[in-house]
């Protein structure tokens, strides 16, 4: 069988290339051990981690279970971002979630390469050409079903609990606002919200929604959680309905998310 991205022999290779705002070029192929270096800087960056779920560098034990993802191999695991000159720029990964058919999708770039257009190229290459392709991969399209290697293809991409990709997820903070836009851009929908606090039982007026829209208000509940955080005043296990949102939950360790879905079936 042929792939225009896929490459088939012991391991899946991939290679993906496009051009960002200022028509620089980049590449990106599976995780290789040789970038875990590179990875490691990145995910230690403060600048580069404040924007991610874990809201801080990664050390040690964190690390070295992140990277046991990353290296999983296609079609899951990190693709590597690289400049023309084959400088690292950051790494953009595939996980299965819990749900049949379902990927999240979560990226990290070097700061010095924010801005440049690179991460809506980046994602518009894995909407566009990437996740078809897993899809048809998957559900057996153009393979002869009588070959056994090309049924063990087929079974390798159904790794997503079992099933050919379905649909993409994202989760971002609000203040990332670049990755909201982004991926709204590409096709993603937002389907939810979740906030999670878990401090002793007091009871609190959240912000007014007023006439703002759902980044920017988030974006304000989000900074008024911080305040709580700071204050130790948060209430616990309460469910709290905002207007026409999605109910939110309350835990100790994580923020507001915005959860993002892009469909294929």
């Amino acid at each position: 069988m042929t792939s225009s991205i896929f490459t088939f022999s012991e391991r899946v290779s991939v290679y993906l290339s496009g051009v960002d705002k200022n028509n620089d070029e980049w590449s990106a192929r599976e995780f290789r051990p040789s970038d875990k270096s590179n990875y490691e800087a990145l995910l230690a960056n403060e600048n580069v981690m404040k924007y991610l779920y874990q809201e801080k560098p990664l050390v040690d034990k964190e690390f070295e279970d992140k990277i046991s993802v990353y290296q999983m191999g296609q079609p899951q695991g990190a693709l590597t971002i690289l400049d023309k000159h084959s400088n690292f720029i950051g790494f953009i990964i595939s996980k299965p979630e819990e749900k049949e058919g379902r990927s999240e999708i979560a990226y990290a770039l070097s700061s010095e390469y924010w801005n440049k257009g690179i991460g809506q190229s980046v994602l518009s290459k894995i909407v566009e050409v990437w996740g078809p392709e897993l899809c048809s991969i998957g559900l057996g399209e153009g393979l002869d079903k009588q070959n056994e290697q090309y049924q063990n293809i087929q079974k390798k991409f159904q790794c997503f609990k079992g099933k050919e990709l379905e649909q993409f997820r994202a989760t971002v903070r609000p203040i990332n606002v670049s990755s909201c836009n982004i991926l709204e851009k590409v096709g993603f929908e937002l389907v939810q919200a979740d906030i999670s606090i878990n401090f002793e039982d007091k009871v609190y007026e959240l912000p007014s929604l007023d006439n703002e829209n759902s980044l920017k208000y988030c974006k304000k509940l989000e900074y008024f959680i911080n305040d709580l955080y700071l204050k130790e005043k948060i209430e616990a296990g309460k469910l709290y309905s905002i207007e026409n949102y999605e109910k939110f939950t309350f835990c100790k360790n994580d923020r507001i998310r915005f959860c993002y879905r892009k469909k294929y079936k």
